[in-house]
């Protein structure tokens, strides 16, 4: 019998509530200890059924907190064992001392991952759907969190089951012309054509579409730069709607990167305000100028400052040699003291990968509003940019992928040249394997170990 284990299942610090969870056959046996309805009896208490309850201190007494209990009752639950949850208030202190209390009813501390491992060993879910619960827990990026859903949904593990589908229908047709080579009822070639192909194809396609999934933990960093002086740091200022950078009429005060997460209109990005860029004899500014070009190379967006009230001859010239291909919001700055007439505009939409010019005044608000739209809409643009189409895969699903997708195209080639079907039968038998490592039920206890190590405890 395994142990009952609980966890705290909400990230640590104060909230509007925090959330224990406990797993296991002992469920009912602590929570008769600690859960004393307000309510109904104890007996009366439903699965699926939130409660009004207080929390107890199972030796003491102590009420702890006045909570929400919600039974889920085997199998129907997410590890497929009896499971609790306990929504308490969202102060550690009372989180913790609720956590404590379960532990002294011989309950343990689950282990990283403990939750979501059960959900699989108890066929709740299989290997690449736990995957995708970590992959939805760390998504830092639109893209990223539609791509961890679309695993959770299936969106991997129902084509390789199809594909072990037609796998399995090869190797039932070969094993019966080995083990009954006089019969005559045997499936026709046409049709093993048929299931090498798809097999073929959907790995194809599987192959194509799988991203590493670390390739989109890459926060949406929207990059404020431009020349000294030209306001970017009042225009942090604005669009975070906080005092943080220092804004001076002295260049080259800005000399480290600020960085900000900011939500605008459901779109999460990190805003990032830089160092003015200009040839300095100072090591800190250089070094300051250094760290903006290296910020640059990471940007989703970057949003380049003009100082309108200057002379114009560079315009976004510098940041367009900086910037590759990312995409560059132009805002024209301090609108209340000029602003650019035609040939100004016609100059910078001749520019590299200028996807906008927005007209404004950092210092007096004005051009904020439109320049927040604009920035939420370029960056959904950016991430859903094939996002349809896209799978997200650890490195050791894509391994798997890759190796598979080899080994039936070798297979199908020697069919299709009438090799004997004792060299293809292992070849088959070795894509059914690595198939089965993406979906759990060939994977090795010690590879299982290390997949949950890296979840967060109560997950």
């Amino acid at each position: 019998m395994k142990d009952t284990i609980a966890a705290i299942a909400t990230p640590e610090g104060f909230g509007a509530i925090s959330v224990i969870r406990l797993s296991g056959n002992q469920v009912s046996v602590t929570a008769q200890k600690i859960i004393r309805p307000l309510y109904k009896p104890f007996s009366k208490i439903k699965s699926h059924q939130a409660t009004v309850a207080n929390i107890v201190h199972p030796v003491t007494g102590d009420v702890l907190d006045e909570t929400l209990v919600t039974f889920f009752k085997k199998p129907h639950s997410f590890t497929g064992e009896d499971v609790l949850e306990i929504s308490c208030h969202g102060n550690p202190f009372i989180t913790r001392a609720i956590l404590e209390a379960i532990l002294v009813t011989n309950v343990r501390l689950a282990e990283p991952g403990e939750f979501t491992r059960r959900a699989f060993e108890n066929q709740r879910i299989d290997l690449s759907k736990a995957e995708a619960v970590a992959m939805m827990t760390t998504s830092e990026s639109e893209i990223a969190r539609k791509a961890a859903l679309q695993i959770l949904c299936g969106g991997l593990s129902e084509p390789v089951q199809k594909i072990r589908g037609y796998i399995t229908e090869i190797r039932s047709a070969f094993e019966l012309d080995l083990d009954f080579p006089e019969e005559d009822d045997h499936v026709p070639g046409y049709i093993i054509t048929e299931h090498f192909h798809n097999a073929a194809d959907a790995l194809e396609n599987l192959v194509n579409s799988g991203h590493l999934s670390d390739q989109y933990r890459v926060k949406n960093n929207v990059i404020i730069a431009g020349n000294v002086n030209a306001g970017k740091s009042t225009l942090f200022n604005q669009l975070t709607g906080r005092n943080r950078a220092i804004v001076s009429d002295e260049p080259g005060t800005t000399r480290d990167i600020l960085e900000i997460t900011a939500e605008w209109h459901g779109c999460t990005l990190s805003l990032v305000d830089t160092a003015g860029i200009r040839d300095s004899q100072s090591n800190a500014e250089t070094e300051a100028v250094r760290r903006t070009s290296a910020a640059l190379q990471q940007a989703t967006l970057i949003i380049y400052v003009v100082d309108g009230s200057k002379p114009q001859t560079s315009h976004v010239k510098n940041i367009t040699m900086h910037s590759s291909d990312t995409p560059i919001l132009v805002f024209w700055n301090k609108t209340d003291l000029k602003k650019p007439d035609k040939s100004d505009v016609d100059k910078i939409n001749d520019y590299k990968n200028v996807a906008g010019l927005i007209l404004g005044s950092a210092k007096e608000g004005t051009g904020i509003k439109i320049l927040r739209q604009e920035i939420s809409s370029l960056v959904q643009k950016i991430s859903n940019k094939g996002s349809e189409s896209m799978i997200m895969v650890s490195t050791r699903q894509k391994s798997a992928l890759d190796k598979a997708y080899e080994l039936i195209r070798e297979a199908k080639q020697l069919y299709q040249i009438n090799t004997g079907t004792e060299c293809i039968v292992p070849l088959l038998k070795e894509v059914d394997y690595l198939l089965g490592l993406i979906l759990g039920d060939t994977v090795s206890p010690d590879v299982l170990s290390n997949i949950f190590s890296n979840f967060c405890i109560g997950k």
